[in-house]
């Protein structure tokens, strides 16, 4: 239930942090799509429940968003320069500062009559067909391999 100092005052919206795990799966992650698939829909629950109340509540589904620690392994010699990003039609990784201000519109009068929808901030991830990105990324790597052949 939401915070009754919410409710008692008028309203309010509750964000939650799903990801683009619970909208599409991937191999071995049975239990993380499960889990983020499961707060998509608590989120459009808790909007049907709470929404009477002036409550509204909306779920985030980020895709990858930079930090340290994977920056330093993508850049590695693991993976050729620039691979990491080719899954996004925006060619980057996503920040922190682009979730943010995702939350600063769920949670502004702007979305005042925004509730139970899962906002997807991935760059386009999402919506490629995930053939074609393959296909994409199998001839960026065979270009990348040419480059460096010096024989």
């Amino acid at each position: 239930m939401p915070c009754p100092h919410m409710v008692a005052g008028g309203g309010g919206s509750v964000i939650t942090i799903s990801s683009v795990h619970g909208l599409l799966a991937a191999a071995n992650s049975v239990a993380y799509e499960t889990a983020k698939g499961a707060l998509i829909l608590l989120t459009k629950a808790m909007a049907v429940d709470f929404g009477p109340q002036n409550v509204r509540v909306n779920a985030i589904c980020p895709g990858y968003i930079s930090h340290d620690a994977q920056n330093r392994e993508w850049q590695s010699e693991a993976y050729p320069t620039g691979l990491q990003q080719m899954n996004y039609p925006l060619r980057r990784w996503g920040e922190p500062r682009d979730i943010a201000n995702g939350a600063l519109y769920l949670a502004s009068d702007e979305a005042q009559f925004v509730t139970g929808h899962a906002l997807v901030i991935d760059g386009g991830m999402t919506v490629q067909l995930q053939d074609s990105h393959a296909h994409r990324v199998a001839r960026y790597v065979e270009e990348a391999r040419r480059e460096g052949d010096t024989s």
